[in-house]
């Protein structure tokens, strides 16, 4: 068990840093206005939505910080995979 638990620690670590520089890099390659900053790409003033956006990590519009754009088809894949994952350890 502490073996999975120090795995899974490493690995959302490593995780994060990943996610970091992909969002690094991918805000140098959109000049001009910074859609994640318009508030009509939010939906419930929650969720990022930009099909229009082809970045799936993108600067938050009030904290800093990064979200997802959930118009992006591999974020709601991860999603799902994370929410049955999750059920599946709840009995």
């Amino acid at each position: 068990m502490f073996i999975i638990t120090v795995f899974i620690i490493t690995a959302t670590f490593a995780g994060s840093l990943l996610l970091r520089s992909i969002a690094r890099h991918s805000m140098h390659k959109n000049p001009g206005p910074e859609p994640a900053f318009n508030s009509k790409n939010y939906l419930f003033y929650l969720f990022y939505y930009n099909p229009d956006d082809k970045r799936i990590i993108v600067p938050r519009k009030s904290n800093p910080g990064f979200t997802v754009n959930f118009a992006r088809p591999p974020v709601i894949l991860v999603i799902l995979a994370l929410a049955g994952w999750i059920a599946s350890g709840i009995q």
